[in-house]
Parts: C-alpha cells; sequence; structure tokens
C-alpha cells in the first residue's frame, strides 16, 4: 500500500471519529460492553420521535443495548449472579430476568436461570 493511501485511511478514520455513533458502533462491533454514559451521549443526538419507549418504560435504544450487554455478558461468564448482571446491564434484577427469560425463550440465547438461588447460567 502506497503512503497516500495510508494517509487517505487514517484520515477517514479521524474524521469518523468525530461522530458519537462511530464509537458505539465500533463497541458494539468489538462485543464490548455499551456504559450508560455511552448510551446517554448517543441518546442526545437522536430526535425526540426516535426516543419513544415501549411498556416497560425503556426506549427502544435501552433495550436494545441491555440486550446487547446481555449477549456480552454470556461471552464472558459461565454463571453469574442475577443482581450482578443487572448491575452489569444497568437495569433492575426484576427487568433483567425478564429479558433474559424473553431471550432464552425466543433462542437467542443460550442460559437458564435459577431463581431459586438467584443464577444465570450461560450454555
Amino acid at each position: 500500500m502506497c503512503v497516500r493511501a495510508r494517509v487517505r485511511l487514517r484520515l477517514r478514520a479521524a474524521r469518523r471519529l468525530q461522530f458519537p455513533i462511530a464509537t458505539l458502533l465500533g463497541r458494539l462491533h468489538a462485543k464490548k460492553v455499551i456504559t450508560p454514559e455511552q448510551a446517554a451521549d448517543f441518546e442526545a443526538t437522536l430526535l425526540p420521535h426516535q426516543r419513544t419507549t415501549s411498556a416497560d418504560g425503556l426506549s427502544i435504544l435501552a433495550r436494545s443495548l441491555a440486550e446487547h450487554n446481555l449477549f456480552v455478558a454470556s461471552e464472558r461468564y459461565d454463571n453469574i449472579r442475577l443482581s450482578r448482571l443487572a448491575a452489569f446491564c444497568g437495569l433492575t434484577p426484576a427487568m433483567t430476568e425478564r429479558m433474559l427469560g424473553s431471550m432464552i425463550s425466543e433462542g437467542r440465547l443460550n442460559g437458564s436461570i435459577d431463581q431459586v438461588d438467584g443464577f444465570v447460567e450461560f450454555t
């Protein structure tokens, strides 16, 4: 690759980092945890009609990012306490259990929830 092409690639990469969506998409693609601060930074760029909330009180963005964080947790942990997983995702334990239950029953996530001991086991 010639020097000119390398410089052009670096300039494009630097220009991309100026947009809040670039860092968020990079973290999503790399399967990294999305923190509430990163989500808030991105949500600030959304228009009012893009911030709709569902019946459970979560915005569509918050639900998607919480599900992403659950996928990330399933790759990092074999088992984890439900309360710890809820803190990891920025949700309440009840909401985390509900979200996990629907993801497992829909086949989007492999695992089981031990409601007695409060553990989640990923397979």
